[in-house]
Formats: structure tokens, C-alpha cells, sequence
């Protein structure tokens, strides 16, 4: 049996910021290591840059999976955040709180991000993250 290994895909350059780290070793054995590097300013919530990137590039690719025949589906930042909002509506009307939550028991896939999404974008009803 002979088999041809494909050549890989072009990846772009990618930053990955500064490299700088403090490194602190303490008496207990632990080491502390620390960046000098103040963090910028985030988004109150994780979702909040799917809305950013749904408004400022609608028709770009969010997430990819290949299907069983190996073709590509993509869902772009708009098309994502339409179904966050949806699915995340869907949880708020059956009445899912912090106290009757939601759990996600599935593969790695598309559909299992964006419900996670839909439950972090109404973090403060469906959750305890505070």
C-alpha cells in the first residue's frame, strides 16, 4: 500500500507579541513568571468581539470545519453572531438560569461553539461567572 503525503498549506507570518518574561524563583520552589507587558484594555464580555467583528467584517471567515467528504464549511462572523443571538434566545425562553444551567455534551464542532457562545453572551442569566 503506497501512500502520498500532500505538501502543507502556506500559513501566513503570525505575531505572537513579545517574548520578554520575570522570572521569579521562591523559596517554596514555585517559580513566578511575569510579563513587564501591561495588558491592553479587553471587552467587558468574550462575545463582545464577535459582535466587533460582525459589524466591522460581516463576510469573514469565523470558524471552518471540514465535512465527511473533506469540503470546507465555513460561517462567517455575521452568519455566527445571527445564530449566537438566536440559540442564546432559545436558552432565555426555557427559562435556564444559573440554577437550572445548561451543559453541552458533544464533539468538538461547530455547532458545539456556538452554543457556547449563545450561553456566554447571556452570561449574567445562564451562568456564574462572577
Amino acid at each position: 500500500m503506497s501512500m502520498t503525503i500532500a505538501s502543507p498549506a502556506p500559513f501566513r507570518p503570525l505575531w505572537l507579541g513579545p517574548y520578554e518574561c520575570q522570572v521569579e524563583q521562591r523559596a517554596d520552589g514555585a517559580w513566578l513568571l511575569r510579563s513587564p507587558e501591561k495588558l491592553a484594555p479587553s471587552p467587558l464580555r468574550y462575545t463582545d468581539l464577535l459582535v466587533r467583528w460582525a459589524a466591522e467584517r460581516p463576510d469573514t471567515t469565523f470558524l471552518a470545519k471540514r465535512n465527511g467528504q473533506g469540503i470546507w464549511q465555513h460561517l462567517t462572523y455575521a452568519d455566527a453572531l445571527r445564530q449566537v443571538e438566536h440559540i442564546a434566545q432559545a436558552l432565555l425562553d426555557r427559562n435556564l438560569s444559573a440554577e437550572r444551567p445548561v451543559m453541552v455534551l458533544s464533539e468538538n464542532s461547530l455547532e458545539h461553539a456556538l452554543i457556547s457562545l449563545a450561553a456566554m453572551r447571556r452570561c449574567g442569566t445562564l451562568c456564574r461567572c462572577h
